[in-house]
């Protein structure tokens, strides 16, 4: 389904200049979807929505990464090459990862994406879904995938991860240079086979890593372990590795173009992972520094998000030096109804929605996700009067 591009809202890059970050996804199970239309009965929603209704979050399931192939054993696979001006090479070189935009750094674009090839694409979710090369723009470095629910967009060499090219030398992913030498040798991960200078790579790789019987993963597959929907992972080796991994950032924040809300960048560069973003879908912003946050990539929350939920007070990890902050916000009767009202036009795509049928299941079932401390004493019928007060009161809304 070669389309032109999607519907934006207003304030969007246009179609040309992007990956297709604003674009609907569909789900695989279950059927796909139209575009949802807009929420014109929310004239002001309290947290700035825009004037037209976003695309909705992808609701396919997370490709398992378990279905990326991965490249075969080497001779020495964290071997230290010491031969001055030697390129070390290996069988198969994997796929590209997200880059390092530290220090101005820029992946070359790659010349090895080929139509009909199999790769896994980050989307504004940060999670990565599972499509098909149908089109390669060298030039701009990105190509148009057809994803398994047959929906189709344009995504950035950056937030791709394909299958393992042959024949080809060892270099670094993130600077392209093959130069490996103390005390920044390239190091080669265990799941995916890439390679990375030891300072490239965010965080710094440690020397005690460069000893053969030392697992080491990769920053761009810790992520792919550990990120799911409602919230990274908490315990365990892996939440352990990812805690590390976010404790710096694979970009520079202060190159980042933002425009004047600080709500999107011209680099499509948001969260810990580096990927696409929505910041009036499920993300939070850090209070400190502003940049914008994936639910999928965060360990901090205690219940799913909504869609543009920004009742939430939040520090990143590297603002914090450690573990996230997240304090929830208290709301009154009107904000609960205007993000129910939200979330509703972005579901059930209608202008208008049943205050009986629609409305009120949505807040009875979504009451403990909502987390409201003062309002949670109050029964259902109670409930319902009181939202029906705030909508009454806030007709020009």
């Amino acid at each position: 389904m070669d389309k032109s591009g999607p519907t934006r809202p207003k304030g969007s890059p246009n179609k040309d200049a992007s990956p297709g970050r604003n674009s609907p996804r569909k789900m695989i199970q279950p059927a796909s979807s139209s575009i949802p239309s807009s929420p014109t009965r929310m004239k002001a929603f309290p947290h700035g929505t825009p004037n037209k209704s976003p695309p909705e979050t992808p609701t396919r399931m997370k490709a398992s990464p378990s279905r990326i192939k991965t490249s075969p054993s080497y001779v020495e696979k964290k071997q230290r090459h010491s031969s001055p001006q030697i390129t070390p090479k290996r069988e198969k070189v994997p796929y590209n990862v997200t880059p390092n935009c530290s220090s101005g750094l820029e992946m070359s674009p790659r010349k090895d994406y080929v139509v009909s090839q199999d790769v896994l694409a980050r989307w504004t979710d940060g999670l990565f879904y599972l499509g098909t090369v149908k089109k390669v723009d060298e030039k701009l470095g990105r190509c148009y995938i057809l994803f398994e629910d047959q929906s189709s967009f344009w995504v950035m060499f950056k937030d791709m991860m394909g299958s393992p090219n042959y024949n080809t030398e060892l270099t670094c992913t993130l600077c392209s240079d093959g130069t490996s030498e103390e005390p920044n040798q390239i190091v080669i991960c265990d799941r995916c086979g890439q390679g990375y200078h030891q300072l490239c790579h965010q965080p710094p790789i440690l020397d005690s890593v460069l000893e053969p019987e030392v697992q080491w993963l990769c920053r761009q597959c810790i992520f792919a372990n550990s990120v799911k929907r409602g919230g990274a992972l908490k315990k365990g080796p892996n939440a352990k590795a990812l805690q590390q991994m976010k404790l710096a950032l694979p970009y520079e924040l202060s190159s980042l173009s933002w425009d004047s809300a600080h709500r999107t960048n011209k680099q499509e560069c948001y969260c810990y992972c580096g990927g696409p973003g929505d910041w009036y879908l499920k993300m939070l912003q850090c209070s400190r520094c502003r940049q914008w946050f994936h639910e999928a990539c965060v360990q901090c929350l205690e219940k799913p998000m909504l869609y543009g939920d920004r009742f939430y007070l939040f520090v990143c990890s590297v603002c914090n030096a450690g573990p996230e902050y997240l304090q929830r916000m208290e709301m009154k009767w009107v904000d609960l109804a205007q993000l129910v009202l939200y979330n509703l036009s972005l579901t059930n795509k209608k202008k208008y929605q049943d205050f009986d049928n629609e409305i009120m299941p949505f807040i009875n079932h979504n009451w403990d996700n909502l987390q409201l401390v003062r309002l949670e004493a109050f029964t259902r019928g109670e409930r319902q009067e009181k939202v029906l007060d705030a909508l009454k009161a806030s007709k020009t809304r």
